[in-house]
């Protein structure tokens, strides 16, 4: 997941698809098919789609950017013994945290800026 700034100066939360599943066709059709449902779906609890190219040499999917903790953090402070790594994170999932929680892309490590 990337940061990106969009011409209209909106945040972006940018997910690129690694080269080695971009050469996949199953893949590909896997994702024209995230992307349609990423489409369908719309609340308060969801980041619109900007754009996305699933077509592309490097396939991306760019929703709104909505600023929250990264999953990590909230892992870590709502999953008893996850900061000891005795705890399965994966197999956690609590009503609490809201599903804002896991689709917030503060966790991205870089920013770049979307044409």
């Amino acid at each position: 997941m990337l940061l990106a700034i969009g011409p209209d100066g909106r945040f972006a939360a940018v997910k690129l698809v690694h080269g080695f599943l971009a050469h996949d066709p199953v893949f590909r059709e896997r994702f024209r098919r995230e992307i349609a449902a990423c489409r369908l779906v719309s609340g308060a609890y969801t980041a619109p789609v900007l754009d996305a190219d699933a077509d592309a040499p490097t396939p991306w999917l760019a929703t709104l950017y909505v600023p929250g903790p990264s999953l990590r953090n909230v892992v870590t402070a709502t999953v008893p013994g996850s900061s000891t790594g005795t705890s399965n994170p994966a197999t956690y999932s609590s009503p609490t945290t809201g599903p804002a929680s896991s689709t917030s892309a503060s966790h991205a490590p870089s920013r770049t800026t979307m044409n």
